[in-house]
């Protein structure tokens, strides 16, 4: 099971549509800053797959590239637009606590702590949702695994 062609196209058109000056919605935010992570975490399920998308972004692919680099790979093209675009630099959790994000550009520089992620991970947990439609069983140590690496994208 890999991710679905709509996930990716919703990832594509982000990165393409968005604009400096454009006032991003937190949501819209929240998915952005969260997927280098997820990525890196989804690789394995289908790596041709997480490849492709990352060609579609840019990436050099060539007959060299390992299957166990996808998720990296992914993820860089994913960071090099949010640089591009000035996204902030960490997963936005600042949505729980302030609407206030546009000089801030790392979690803890708003506040967040690595203390909060297991609230963040409890709150996470019920969200089936979201949980199920992950290509990789995910409980409560692989969502802390994601908001760690989602403090500080790069």
């Amino acid at each position: 099971m890999g991710v679905s062609s709509d996930v990716i196209r919703h990832f594509i058109l982000i990165s393409l549509s968005l604009s400096l000056s454009l006032s991003l919605s937190l949501s819209v935010v929240s998915v952005v800053l969260h997927a280098p992570a997820v990525f890196q975490f989804t690789a394995q399920s289908n790596p041709a797959r997480h490849l492709q998308v990352a060609k579609l972004m840019g990436a050099k692919i060539d007959t060299n590239t390992r299957d166990e680099d996808a998720g990296r790979i992914l993820s860089d093209q994913l960071v090099r637009f949010m640089q591009r675009l000035k996204i902030p630099n960490g997963y936005p959790l600042f949505y729980f606590k302030s609407f206030a994000y546009q000089n801030k550009n790392r979690l803890v520089d708003l506040g967040f702590k690595e203390a909060d992620i297991p609230t963040l991970v409890k709150g996470t947990l019920p969200q089936h949702r979201v949980l199920k439609l992950s290509p990789r069983p995910t409980g409560e140590e692989e969502l802390h695994h994601l908001f760690q690496h989602s403090m500080k994208i790069w």
